[in-house]
Protein backbone atom coordinates (compact mmCIF):
# COMPACT_ATOMS: atom_id res chain seq x y z
CA UNK A 1 0.00 0.00 0.00
CA UNK A 2 2.82 2.00 0.59
CA UNK A 3 3.96 2.24 -3.09
CA UNK A 4 0.43 3.13 -4.00
CA UNK A 5 0.23 5.76 -1.68
CA UNK A 6 3.68 6.85 -2.81
CA UNK A 7 3.03 6.83 -6.78
CA UNK A 8 -0.11 8.57 -6.12
CA UNK A 9 1.84 11.32 -5.00
CA UNK A 10 3.17 11.60 -8.84
CA UNK A 11 0.87 9.60 -10.88
CA UNK A 12 -2.39 10.92 -11.87
CA UNK A 13 -3.71 7.05 -12.34
CA UNK A 14 -2.35 4.46 -10.70
CA UNK A 15 -3.25 0.33 -10.92
CA UNK A 16 -2.43 -1.37 -8.29
CA UNK A 17 -2.92 -5.37 -9.02
CA UNK A 18 -3.19 -8.32 -6.40
CA UNK A 19 -2.63 -11.90 -7.54
CA UNK A 20 -1.82 -13.67 -4.09
CA UNK A 21 -4.13 -15.76 -2.39
CA UNK A 22 -5.56 -13.27 -0.21
CA UNK A 23 -7.92 -10.03 -1.01
CA UNK A 24 -6.49 -6.69 -0.56
CA UNK A 25 -8.82 -5.73 1.11
CA UNK A 26 -6.30 -3.02 3.06
CA UNK A 27 -5.07 -1.01 -0.29
CA UNK A 28 -9.25 -1.51 -1.24
CA UNK A 29 -10.27 0.06 1.36
CA UNK A 30 -7.51 2.87 1.25
CA UNK A 31 -8.83 3.77 -2.27
CA UNK A 32 -12.43 2.95 -2.04
CA UNK A 33 -13.61 6.47 -2.65
CA UNK A 34 -10.95 7.66 -5.27
CA UNK A 35 -10.89 7.26 -9.17
CA UNK A 36 -7.11 7.93 -8.53
CA UNK A 37 -5.95 4.13 -7.61
CA UNK A 38 -7.58 1.43 -9.12
CA UNK A 39 -7.02 -1.49 -7.69
CA UNK A 40 -7.42 -5.21 -9.00
CA UNK A 41 -7.83 -8.50 -6.90
CA UNK A 42 -7.67 -12.26 -8.22
CA UNK A 43 -7.88 -13.81 -4.80
CA UNK A 44 -9.66 -16.96 -3.19
CA UNK A 45 -12.91 -16.34 -1.85
CA UNK A 46 -15.96 -18.51 -0.13
CA UNK A 47 -16.26 -20.90 2.83
CA UNK A 48 -15.16 -18.05 5.41
CA UNK A 49 -11.78 -17.50 3.93
CA UNK A 50 -9.92 -15.02 5.36
CA UNK A 51 -10.28 -11.98 5.23
CA UNK A 52 -13.75 -12.60 3.79
CA UNK A 53 -14.13 -9.90 1.45
CA UNK A 54 -13.76 -9.62 -1.93
CA UNK A 55 -16.75 -9.78 -3.29
CA UNK A 56 -17.11 -8.98 -7.00
CA UNK A 57 -20.12 -6.27 -5.86
CA UNK A 58 -17.55 -4.19 -3.78
CA UNK A 59 -16.96 -1.79 -7.07
CA UNK A 60 -16.45 1.14 -4.77
CA UNK A 61 -17.98 4.18 -3.62
CA UNK A 62 -18.43 7.68 -4.79
CA UNK A 63 -15.77 9.17 -6.95
CA UNK A 64 -14.15 5.75 -6.66
CA UNK A 65 -17.48 3.79 -8.05
CA UNK A 66 -16.09 1.20 -10.66
CA UNK A 67 -12.43 1.64 -9.70
CA UNK A 68 -12.19 -1.71 -7.48
CA UNK A 69 -12.01 -4.92 -9.55
CA UNK A 70 -12.52 -7.82 -7.30
CA UNK A 71 -11.88 -11.41 -9.03
CA UNK A 72 -13.15 -13.77 -6.66
CA UNK A 73 -11.67 -17.77 -7.23
CA UNK A 74 -12.65 -20.84 -6.16
CA UNK A 75 -10.05 -23.18 -4.33
CA UNK A 76 -8.33 -25.50 -6.71
CA UNK A 77 -8.33 -22.94 -9.54
CA UNK A 78 -5.29 -24.62 -11.65
CA UNK A 79 -2.87 -22.59 -14.10
CA UNK A 80 -4.55 -22.40 -17.19
CA UNK A 81 -7.91 -21.27 -15.67
CA UNK A 82 -6.48 -18.99 -13.79
CA UNK A 83 -4.46 -17.23 -16.54
CA UNK A 84 -8.22 -17.30 -19.03
CA UNK A 85 -9.43 -15.23 -16.32
CA UNK A 86 -6.94 -12.94 -15.41
CA UNK A 87 -5.56 -12.19 -19.57
CA UNK A 88 -8.60 -10.73 -20.33
CA UNK A 89 -9.40 -8.88 -17.45
CA UNK A 90 -6.23 -7.35 -17.15
CA UNK A 91 -6.62 -6.48 -20.73
CA UNK A 92 -10.11 -4.63 -19.96
CA UNK A 93 -8.88 -2.80 -17.05
CA UNK A 94 -6.08 -1.42 -19.09
CA UNK A 95 -7.87 -0.27 -22.04
CA UNK A 96 -10.63 1.50 -19.64
CA UNK A 97 -7.91 3.07 -16.98
CA UNK A 98 -4.78 3.80 -18.78
CA UNK A 99 -3.05 4.18 -15.50
CA UNK A 100 0.57 6.25 -15.43
CA UNK A 101 1.78 3.50 -12.85
CA UNK A 102 1.53 0.25 -12.00
CA UNK A 103 2.36 -1.71 -8.57
CA UNK A 104 1.93 -5.94 -8.88
CA UNK A 105 1.37 -7.21 -5.20
CA UNK A 106 2.68 -11.24 -5.72
CA UNK A 107 6.22 -11.74 -4.98
CA UNK A 108 5.64 -12.34 -1.09
CA UNK A 109 3.73 -15.31 -1.48
CA UNK A 110 6.21 -16.48 -4.24
CA UNK A 111 9.19 -16.21 -2.09
CA UNK A 112 7.84 -17.98 1.10
CA UNK A 113 6.33 -20.69 -1.34
CA UNK A 114 10.10 -21.06 -2.29
CA UNK A 115 11.62 -21.03 1.06
CA UNK A 116 9.00 -23.21 2.56
CA UNK A 117 9.17 -25.58 0.47
CA UNK A 118 13.21 -25.37 -0.05
CA UNK A 119 12.71 -25.86 -3.86
CA UNK A 120 12.02 -22.88 -6.57
CA UNK A 121 9.26 -23.20 -8.86
CA UNK A 122 8.84 -24.87 -11.65
CA UNK A 123 7.32 -22.34 -14.30
CA UNK A 124 5.50 -19.57 -11.63
CA UNK A 125 2.56 -18.55 -12.99
CA UNK A 126 2.90 -15.04 -12.17
CA UNK A 127 6.02 -14.65 -14.43
CA UNK A 128 3.44 -14.73 -17.38
CA UNK A 129 0.94 -12.64 -15.82
CA UNK A 130 4.13 -9.92 -15.33
CA UNK A 131 4.76 -10.09 -19.01
CA UNK A 132 1.13 -9.54 -20.09
CA UNK A 133 0.77 -6.37 -17.72
CA UNK A 134 4.29 -5.44 -19.45
CA UNK A 135 3.34 -3.62 -22.78
CA UNK A 136 0.88 -1.19 -21.01
CA UNK A 137 3.74 0.18 -18.71
CA UNK A 138 5.14 3.44 -19.49
CA UNK A 139 8.85 4.24 -20.46
CA UNK A 140 10.83 5.42 -17.42
CA UNK A 141 13.60 5.82 -19.08
CA UNK A 142 14.69 9.70 -20.04
CA UNK A 143 16.14 9.94 -23.68
CA UNK A 144 18.89 11.73 -22.12
CA UNK A 145 20.29 9.57 -19.67
CA UNK A 146 22.77 7.27 -20.83
CA UNK A 147 23.60 3.50 -20.69
CA UNK A 148 24.47 2.75 -17.25
CA UNK A 149 27.08 0.02 -18.55
CA UNK A 150 29.01 2.27 -20.80
CA UNK A 151 31.06 4.66 -17.89
CA UNK A 152 31.61 8.12 -18.01
CA UNK A 153 35.29 9.55 -19.09
CA UNK A 154 36.96 12.20 -16.83
CA UNK A 155 36.40 14.56 -19.46
CA UNK A 156 32.51 13.38 -19.58
CA UNK A 157 32.11 14.23 -16.12
CA UNK A 158 34.08 17.54 -15.83
CA UNK A 159 31.84 18.77 -19.13
CA UNK A 160 28.17 17.79 -16.88
CA UNK A 161 26.28 20.78 -15.87
CA UNK A 162 26.44 21.65 -11.84
CA UNK A 163 23.22 23.32 -10.35
CA UNK A 164 24.44 26.46 -8.30
CA UNK A 165 21.92 25.35 -5.38
CA UNK A 166 23.53 21.97 -5.44
CA UNK A 167 25.89 22.39 -2.30
CA UNK A 168 25.08 24.46 1.15
CA UNK A 169 27.72 25.99 2.56
CA UNK A 170 26.27 27.72 5.25
CA UNK A 171 27.10 31.64 4.97
CA UNK A 172 29.27 31.40 2.17
CA UNK A 173 26.48 29.20 0.19
CA UNK A 174 26.37 29.28 -3.91
CA UNK A 175 22.92 30.49 -4.29
CA UNK A 176 23.06 33.38 -2.13
CA UNK A 177 22.83 36.38 -5.18
CA UNK A 178 25.55 38.87 -3.63
CA UNK A 179 28.03 35.53 -4.07
CA UNK A 180 29.82 34.38 -6.95
CA UNK A 181 30.26 31.44 -8.29
CA UNK A 182 34.12 30.32 -7.87
CA UNK A 183 33.38 27.14 -9.70
CA UNK A 184 34.59 26.03 -13.60
CA UNK A 185 31.33 24.33 -13.18
CA UNK A 186 28.80 25.62 -15.79
CA UNK A 187 25.66 26.94 -13.77
CA UNK A 188 22.06 25.95 -14.63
Amino acid sequence: MISCVCYHSYHSRVLYIDIDIHHGDGVQEAFYLTDRVMTVSFHKYGNYFFPGTGDMYEIGAGSGRYYSVNVPLKEGIDDQSYLQIFKPTISAVMEYYRPSAIVLQYMETIRQTVVENLKQLAHAPSIQMVERVRPWQPETKSKNEGDPDVRETAEEKDQRIISNLEYYSGDKDQDKEDNPITSTAKPL
